[in-house]
């Protein structure tokens, strides 16, 4: 018998190890100026875990890139350029 997939629990951050940035410490997420972001932005675009890093992201107040979207103090901000 299979057994069924462990369900992810937000507060864990497990899903960091799948994230397309693991290991990384590339400026742009972090970047000040959204267009400065492009690149980790395109990174997320192939990242399977975006809703939790972006869930993350708004839970810790972030700033910079988290899961495909850039946070100024954990809200997205609407328009890239």
């Amino acid at each position: 018998m299979i057994s069924p997939a462990k369900p992810r629990r937000i507060h864990s951050l497990d899903w960091q190890d799948e994230a397309a940035c693991a290991g990384t410490d590339d400026p742009a997420f972090v970047a000040d100026a959204v267009a400065d972001a492009l690149p980790a932005l395109e990174m997320c675009a192939h990242c399977p875990v975006t809703a939790e890093c972006f869930t993350d992201g708004r839970r810790r107040g972030g700033w910079g890139v988290w899961g495909g979207r850039y946070l100024r103090a954990g809200r997205p901000v609407r328009t890239l350029l």
